[in-house]
């Protein structure tokens, strides 16, 4: 159908060297923060009505970044991450996903600190761009080490803010990020692989629903 053409339209950056098995559901996990939360909502009600094509497992979860490295800003939901991030690998060796989608909009794109010294550093700054490389190529490795077949990197579309001169919502930050992300795939061997959901969801008209701007609803997801 029209949905399912328009998402296999969004761009990959590298090959997916997993095959699709073709006596079961396809098993996909969706990680990441509240954006990644609120994507899983629709995968999970379209799975419930394609049972035979698709199984979709959620273990976003709200304020959760996957950058290991680095400490941002405090938040309320350090503690509840910290759980989801420690149960990952389990849930990722139970599950034996075929592909593991990540998503992450704002959390790894604060300004972050590595030592005082330093003090924070924001996404622009290069030191900020090798650490989090590494940090994301960490957190492929150990999530195919668990059993994840194929992992896709989702750059996040620009959130429309009703305040758009906040940080949430600087362009820039944006840019550099899908531009890091980019990079990942040339670090493995067509197991992790880049989607440009940024460009894809600009490019639609109208674009899927996102009630405050930067969630998708459960229809727009």
């Amino acid at each position: 159908d029209a949905d399912t053409v328009a998402a296999a339209a969004i761009t990959p950056v590298g090959d997916s060297a997993a095959p699709i098995p073709a006596d079961r559901p396809l098993r996909v996990l969706v990680i990441g923060d509240s954006t990644a939360v609120a994507l899983s909502s629709g995968m999970i009600e379209w799975a419930a009505d394609h049972r035979d094509l698709l199984q979709v497992t959620s273990a976003a979860g709200i304020g959760c970044g996957l950058n290991p490295s680095g400490t941002p800003p405090p938040s309320d939901f350090d503690e509840y991450c910290a759980g989801i991030v420690d149960d990952l690998a389990d849930t990722v060796t139970e599950l034996e996903p075929d592909v593991v989608v990540a998503l992450v909009t704002f959390r790894d794109l604060e300004d972050r600190t590595w030592n005082d010294d330093e003090g924070p550093l924001p996404i622009t700054d290069e030191r900020f761009q090798a650490r989090l490389t590494d940090g994301y190529v960490l957190t492929s490795t150990w999530l195919l080490f668990a059993g994840a077949g194929t992992i896709v990197w989702l750059t996040p579309p620009q959130p429309a803010l009703a305040q758009p001169d906040t940080a949430m919502a600087d362009p820039e930050r944006y840019t550099v990020y899908s531009a890091v992300l980019g990079e990942l795939p040339s670090h493995f061997d067509g197991d992790v692989i880049v989607a440009d959901f940024a460009e894809w969801f600009a490019a639609q008209d109208p674009p899927p629903d996102r009630h405050d701007g930067l969630h998708l609803s459960d229809d727009g997801a």
